[in-house]
């Protein structure tokens, strides 16, 4: 997600989420998740999308959920 003072609170609640169910959450995202797709675990990562959002052209065949940022609290359900 983009260094954005709107988007503090959303990284906030994804942050405790995933800190909660054993992940670990990095704000410089395209860095890890190149990494993390280097690995045979691959299936294991979680790419969220704001609704509304558009998806950077180059990791648009990857599949990701999308949330409401109008009703972020539910991404708690997700972990």
């Amino acid at each position: 997600m983009p260094f954005k003072d709107e988007l503090d609170y959303i990284y906030g609640v994804i942050k405790q989420g995933l800190n909660k169910a054993g992940y670990i959450c990095n704000p410089n995202v395209f860095y890890e998740l190149g990494i993390s797709h280097s690995f045979k675990e691959a299936q294991n990562i979680i790419i969220l999308k704001q609704q509304g959002s558009k998806v950077p052209f180059d990791i648009t065949h990857l599949t990701y959920i999308e949330y409401d940022p109008n009703n972020v609290n539910i991404l708690h359900l997700l972990f």
